[in-house]
């Protein structure tokens, strides 16, 4: 199903969880037609709890909590705006729920 929303080649496109259910085949298939479509100018917004594969693969990140956006911008920025330099995107994201 998601590979057949591709096929149109909308400029934008939401996924929500899409690593849910899929094989390590499988995501590695979608991460690189996610890559390549993000390289011809598609924008991507993905919203997942696998932070570790957000913040190899994405640019900008927003964090939500509670129903209401608590940060939002690249890693370093964010990482500037909580005062935790040098951590991982999952380490920020922990610092800000739990404030």
């Amino acid at each position: 199903m998601i590979l057949c929303a591709f096929l149109v080649e909308p400029i934008f496109f939401i996924i929500d969880e899409p690593f849910v259910g899929l094989d390590p085949l499988a995501i590695d298939t979608l991460i690189e037609l996610m890559v390549e479509m993000k390289q011809r100018g598609m924008g991507i917004l993905v919203s997942t709890h696998i932070l570790t594969m957000a913040e190899k693969y994405c640019d900008r990140f927003i964090f939500m909590h509670e129903g209401k956006v608590r940060v939002q911008g690249t890693l370093q920025e964010i990482q500037e705006q909580m005062k935790m330099n040098d951590v991982s995107l999952e380490e920020v994201f922990i610092g800000v729920v739990k404030n």
